[in-house]
């Protein structure tokens, strides 16, 4: 089915006008982290989740699973449109350097609603849904069918794009996915996905899934908002993409993009959401256009985005936003093409308590906010000057105190010093203290100079005067949106009225051959912490191609904007 929807969106996209193709949906154009660890109220309620996510949407987003009335309880959303409370999380992308260090990849996220006909109905209070799979891989399973992942805009179907597959690499890497819109009238299910499923078309006595078709099955009646969720990675300078190699992994530890999955818990004002639907859905669509549409435009605020922060606390652990970690959060080896396709169990590892941040990581490209644990100091006025994180192009991210920015500061939660050392896993700081004498990351950097090691050695380079200004200018916050940009000098994403983001960013990484084994001390540090989590596949895997019946899945497939647009409606 996949192909014959490419090849439709292809040969319809030089039918109809770009106008059309906003007939029937609009797009949430601005979605930013609210927080990104391992929390998961629907897998994990009360307790830290099994691997790290990428949380956007409410502020109130915690490790409870919420009703519905807690949703709207929160301060804000980090979504685009205020009226959105919902909360939407997926595995964190990570970046696999040479000497086997992890490290998160910045991103922003985009939201798409389609409304494919007149009898589509609004959420109901309290729905609950998971897409895709996390603890096993199958591209057959029909939670799996909504993968949509993208190199540089370029589909690749389910599968992750890898140095065999790609070996010229990827200065961007999109992980979307669907959420099935058809439902049976149940708020949630013991597997969070048998009470919903996905449309279907039929013809010629034949039955098949259409993702965002209009038509329901007869056991799932009810035709809700399709949803298509889209996080949009970029790889930052030092992120280098090596030839014939594994570049990529999600915080499962999986290198296939299989084991790709979204958490979904509604939290729309009602009224908003029901007459978006009416007014601006099907036949009305306004695309990225939101304040075209009036139940929006009362809180359509890019600023009050930018100002949202989490509300409450967040595992106590170092995920990679300052430095590179030497494995993944959680019980969680490299999870490759070649290992089984059911998620090793673990059975004994160290999981933190509970804090405050006490401090956030900013990256001014793409106004990103991430709350962080961190007890390298307690004097928060030398984050910027000496605690310079390695993620992100030189001079545009940095580490400032928690509680201070954000439209309503008096209601996060903030850690201290004490009580993040408290809480840490066991062993936690001595493993990354090995890793980094191991790989020689020892982040001395100052305030004109970006200063980390590389695969292959050392690099510095020299910030421009602007990005320079951003790492030494006054830590007290930014309270709006401009004058952060102002103060920082660093362009901001640029949205676009098409189907991806455009943002300032380097040229596609060259392609190295070059890989470095992981040294005795970094295997030291992983045997340590992972105690019972065995890694005997702790180096990196090459994923061989034609594998796990992979022919003609990383066939090049070039698609103009419009017709990835196209692919997205359904056409």
């Amino acid at each position: 089915m996949r192909p014959f929807l490419i090849a439709a969106a292809a040969a319809l996209g030089a039918l109809v006008g770009a106008e059309s193709l906003t007939q029937d949906h609009w797009i949430l154009n601005w979605a930013t982290p609210i927080a990104v660890g391992r929390i998961d109220p629907i897998i994990s309620p009360g307790s830290v989740s099994a691997h790290v996510h990428n949380i956007v949407g409410a502020s109130n987003f915690n490790m409870n699973a919420s009703d519905y009335a807690r949703t709207q309880e929160a301060k804000c959303s980090s979504i685009i449109v205020g009226a959105d409370k919902s909360n939407y999380w997926a595995p964190l992308l990570y970046f696999i350097h040479a000497n086997g260090t992890f490290q998160p990849i910045i991103n922003d996220a985009r939201i798409y609603y389609f409304t494919k006909s007149t009898e589509v109905q609004p959420f109901p209070e309290g729905l609950r849904m998971i897409s895709g799979l996390a603890i096993s891989r199958n591209a057959s399973a029909i939670q799996s069918q909504g993968i949509e992942i993208m190199c540089d805009h370029v589909s690749e179907g389910q599968w992750l794009p890898n140095g065999t597959s790609h070996p010229e690499g990827c200065s961007s890497v999109t992980m979307g996915i669907y959420l099935p819109s058809c439902g049976n009238g149940s708020l949630d299910s013991t597997d969070h996905f048998s009470h919903m499923t996905w449309p279907v078309d039929s013809g010629g006595g034949l039955t098949w899934i259409n993702l965002n078709g209009a038509t329901c099955p007869d056991s799932h009646p009810i035709k809700y908002p399709t949803v298509f969720v889209e996080f949009n990675y970029y790889l930052s300078e030092g992120q280098t993409w090596r030839a014939d190699d594994v570049n990529l992994a999600l915080s499962t530890g999986d290198t296939t993009g299989l084991g790709y999955h979204l958490d979904f818990q509604n939290g729309w004002d009602n009224d908003v959401l029901t007459n978006a639907i009416k007014e601006c859905g099907f036949g009305h669509g306004v695309g990225d256009q939101l304040g075209d549409c009036a139940p929006f435009v009362p809180t359509y605020n890019q600023s009050a985005t930018y100002d949202c922060a989490l509300e409450g606390e967040i595992p106590d652990e170092e995920i990679g936003f300052y430095r590179p970690i030497p494995q993944l959060p959680g019980c969680n080896p490299l999870w490759t093409v070649d290992d089984d396709d059911i998620h090793q169990e673990c059975t004994d590892y160290d999981n933190p308590g509970w804090v405050g941040p006490n401090v956030y990581f900013e990256n001014l490209r793409l106004l990103e906010h991430v709350p962080v644990a961190f007890n390298l100091t307690s004097n928060y006025s030398l984050l910027e000057d000496e605690f310079i994180p390695s993620l992100g192009d030189p001079g545009a991210s940095r580490l400032r105190e928690w509680g201070t920015w954000g439209a309503d500061s008096s209601s996060v939660t903030v850690g201290t010093i004490d009580e993040i050392n408290a809480n840490l896993a066991d062993s936690t700081e001595e493993n990354l203290t090995a890793a980094g004498t191991a790989t020689g990351h020892d982040f001395v950097d100052t305030a004109t100079k970006w200063s980390a090691t590389s695969d292959s050695g050392t690099s510095t380079v020299s910030s421009s005067p602007a990005a320079s200004a951003s790492t030494t200018s006054s830590s007290s916050s930014a309270s709006s949106l401009t004058s952060a940009l102002a103060n920082a000098g660093v362009a901001a994403a640029v949205v676009t009225s098409d189907s991806t983001s455009q943002v300032a960013s380097s040229s596609s990484p060259e392609s190295t051959s070059s890989a470095a084994t992981p040294t005795a001390a970094i295997e030291a540090a992983a045997t340590t912490t992972t105690k019972a989590c065995k890694r005997s596949k702790r180096g990196i895997t090459k994923a061989a191609s034609g594998k796990k019946a992979r022919s003609g899945v990383h066939a090049h497939r070039k698609h103009s904007k419009r017709d990835m647009l196209n692919h997205r409606a359904g056409f």
